[in-house]
């Protein structure tokens, strides 16, 4: 048998596409089979030298403690109950349900493959509820090809968020072609409830983000938000009139433009303090 070529490719790519992963690893460390786990549904990994493996029984619960918290959505302290040569068994005991995530989804233009990494983290860590990724007529094509919304690679980039505020529950995301596809799923899901529905833009509006939350006719805390933000050359004046029609109110947050990744963290953190969630 000849060797005829090689391939390169990253571990990513490697294991995408698969749902399922039973292997034995000599080289792979707790940390990196912890990323790896991410990708699947079911896994089973057999560390297959000690080498490998950390001596840091911190580490090691440490963990266990995270796979826990991200199957039950709990927090809490791990108990060893029985250590030895071959075992470490402990309980798992809960203390909260975790930081629970806001009502806030946040309905972004695709933004650059590099803003969307830093997107993701910030919408996880500061706690929104839903975030609804959409192509819009001025946005560019190519990034939603971006291999950052491929399973597991989006996945990896919420929980950083989500760990990184100390929190158990990650912002559930959603992926559209386009804005009046996203519009209608949005309002056929959630058209028995109480909602508040925002866009932003700095070419139409009649009344800063601010000042239409201050003036809102009851209680926003009492409201889902939906808030809407365009990719980086905005909204047309069609996808404008999309939005009112379905009732989003247009709102600007000052004559600054602003990156969509910027937009999007800043127009959360402003609803959410209207919300009193982040005092």
């Amino acid at each position: 048998m000849d060797f005829e070529e090689a391939e390169r490719m990253t571990w990513k790519e490697l294991f995408s596409g698969f749902d399922e992963l039973h292997a034995i690893t000599y080289s792979s460390g707790v940390n990196f089979v912890y990323n790896v786990l991410s990708m699947f549904e079911t896994a089973e990994i057999i560390f297959g030298s000690e080498e490998v493996m950390s001596f840091e029984l911190q580490d090691i619960m440490s963990f266990q403690c995270k796979l826990i918290e991200r199957i039950k959505e709990k927090a809490g302290k791990a108990k060893i109950t029985k250590i030895d040569e071959t075992e470490i068994s402990f309980d798992f005991i809960e203390e909260t349900d975790g930081k629970p995530l806001y009502p806030l989804s946040m309905i972004i233009g695709f933004p650059r493959p590099i803003q969307l990494k830093r997107l993701f983290r910030d919408m996880a860590g500061l706690g929104t509820e839903e975030i609804y990724l959409t192509g819009t007529e001025l946005g560019e094509k190519s990034y939603m090809q971006s291999n950052i919304v491929e399973k597991g690679t989006a996945f990896e980039l919420l929980r950083d968020g989500t760990v990184q505020a100390k929190s158990t529950h990650i912002p559930k995301l959603s992926l559209y072609q386009n804005l009046k596809e996203c519009v209608e799923n949005i309002l056929k899901t959630h058209y028995s409830k109480k909602v508040i529905l925002i866009a932003l833009d700095n070419v139409q509006s009649k009344i800063s983000l601010t000042e239409f939350l201050d003036n809102f006719d009851g209680n926003i805390s009492e409201y889902k938000i939906f808030a809407a933000i365009g990719s980086e050359r905005g909204w047309t004046d069609k996808e404008r009139n999309l939005l009112v029609q379905n009732g989003f109110t247009l709102c600007s947050m000052g004559t600054r433009v602003l990156r969509t990744e910027t937009a999007s963290t800043v127009a959360a953190s402003i609803i959410l303090s209207k919300m009193g969630v982040l005092s």
